[in-house]
């Protein structure tokens, strides 16, 4: 489970040694949903890659209409 975290982790784009630190952890990955790995792993710019859209860029776009 280790080793899957951390491959998960690499893949991200975060550094080995903070990958390995991170994946030793023994929260699960409910746990750890709001938690400073998953912000810097998971930034919006990769919500934005995954087709999502911003919800403050529409509030943004509707509010100056």
């Amino acid at each position: 489970k280790v080793k899957t975290k951390h491959r998960n982790l690499t893949k991200l784009g975060i550094q080995t040694n903070k990958a390995w630190e991170w994946a030793n952890t023994r929260l699960g990955y409910w746990r750890i949903a709001k938690s400073p790995i998953l912000d810097r792993a998971l930034d919006n710019q990769y919500w934005s890659n995954q087709g999502l859209k911003s919800l403050l860029m529409r509030y943004q776009t509707l509010r100056l209409t």
